[in-house]
């Protein structure tokens, strides 16, 4: 009898541990995305979208929308090569010093090889992280940006032509003293779209070759093209969502749709 009170009070131990760590994961959920913009940004002829997706209570991704002068916006989109508590952690550190560095940094690439010296400096664990920092000018049509081993953007034209950005040479940033970090222009056209992702996306596309999964995606970014950025963003989760399934979702998404309105 002694025993199975014993038993009794070591499941009921359990069960309180197991509530307490939920409820502080649930709490830590809910300060990482408080970090994460609110609302979308206002950058005249353009509207956004945008979806985050966690695999877990807590993600490894994360996007930003940082205001700048005449016209324009810092957007970003990151993934910290790893999962759970460590992984927010080291999302929340990124997200901060982009924000620092995109204000002082006199361009994106600057602005990434400020963060990377950071991240080396307290990232013990050194986790990469995989990121784009751009730039939208709303006066030029242009989104300059810089690309540390990350997803290569994707550009819609109005037609619904769907094509990759330029590859160039790109590591992620915490991990190499100086990595190789991809910088290109984007010009959007009237009434085109560029998506920003992380791998989470291409993933879920029924675990295809890497060409298939572009090619599938691809073909239903063209099916969106005239619809607003956030409609595109909900579709391609939608999509997304239903091929996954039933199987257990293996890693964060996040897309960042921004759409240029004709004119």
């Amino acid at each position: 009898m002694k025993e199975a009170i014993e038993a009794l009070k070591g499941a009921q131990t359990q069960i309180i541990e197991k509530e307490k760590l939920e409820a502080e994961l649930q709490l830590a959920s809910d300060i990482q995305m408080s970090i994460l913009p609110q609302t979308l940004p206002q950058v005249m002829g353009f509207d956004f979208g945008v979806q985050l997706v966690p695999a877990r209570m807590v993600a490894g991704d994360m996007y930003d929308f940082i205001p700048l002068n005449d016209n324009k916006v810092g957007i970003v989109v990151g993934d910290v090569t790893d999962k759970g508590l460590s992984a927010a952690i080291v999302m929340a550190q990124t997200h901060a010093l982009l924000r620092v560095e995109a204000y002082r940094a006199s361009s994106p690439l600057e602005a990434l090889q400020g963060v990377n010296q950071h991240l080396l400096e307290i990232n013990s664990r050194g986790l990469p992280v995989t990121a784009i920092f751009g730039v939208l000018d709303g006066t030029t049509n242009e989104f300059h940006y810089a690309r540390a081993g990350h997803e290569l953007p994707l550009i819609c034209t109005a037609d619904g032509e769907v094509t990759l950005a330029e590859k160039g040479l790109g590591q992620p940033l915490g991990y190499f003293t100086e990595p190789e970090i991809d910088e290109n222009t984007i010009n959007i056209p009237p009434g085109g779209t560029f998506l920003l992702y992380t791998d989470g996306l291409t993933e879920r596309f029924d675990h295809l070759d890497l060409v298939s999964m572009n090619e599938s995606l691809m073909s239903e970014i063209s099916l969106c093209r005239g619809v607003s950025a956030q409609t595109m963003c909900d579709h391609m989760l939608e999509v997304t969502t239903t091929r996954q399934g039933d199987h257990l979702l293996l890693d964060d998404v996040t897309l960042v749709v921004v759409h240029r309105v004709r004119n």
